[in-house]
């Protein structure tokens, strides 16, 4: 036997490792990507508790400075009678509109065209009149096209002013 000087890999050899990096590179994509799904599911929760305790704060400076207020029968939308800056009667509306947009609109009726969109993808609204003041929860549907979350949020308020 004569020792052969060896040039090269052999093919055999450059398969195995070209297997070897096929294989970790699949693994490392498989844990990056569920490490960036779960970056965007938490991105956009933060976005809707962050809006949602926006709409919450809002919800409750209307109902606590208001005149007065009704709930529809359904529970659908809720009206709420107070002043403006310049101290006209106005009254604000919250309700879900028929796009799946959380809505609040004001005007000397409630029902004008100043509007403001204050959430997208609402499933549902529902407004209650409690024993001290008012409930309000609603569900936003969340979809990144492989599974659907729904998120909730809820608050009470209290009117400062009383019935008698």
């Amino acid at each position: 036997m004569t020792p052969h000087s060896r040039q090269g890999f052999t093919l055999i050899e450059l398969l195995i490792v070209s297997v070897i990096v096929g294989f970790f590179f699949s693994v490392s994509y498989t844990l990056y990507s569920r490490v960036r799904d779960a970056g965007d599911h938490h991105a956009n929760r933060m976005t809707f508790h962050t809006a949602a305790s926006r709409i919450l704060r809002e919800w409750r400076e209307d109902v606590t400075f208001c005149q007065e207020a009704r709930v529809e029968a359904d529970g659908q939308a809720m009206a709420l009678l107070r002043f403006d800056p310049d101290g006209n009667e106005q009254w604000v509306r919250y309700e879900r509109g028929k796009s799946g947009v959380f809505l609040r609109r004001f005007s000397p009726q409630g029902n004008g065209p100043e509007m403001e969109i204050l959430s997208h993808d609402v499933v549902d609204v529902h407004f209650e009149p409690v024993e001290q003041g008012f409930r309000v929860r609603w569900g936003v549907a969340y979809s990144d096209g492989v599974k659907t979350m729904r998120w909730e949020k809820s608050g009470m308020a209290a009117p400062l002013f009383r019935e008698k």
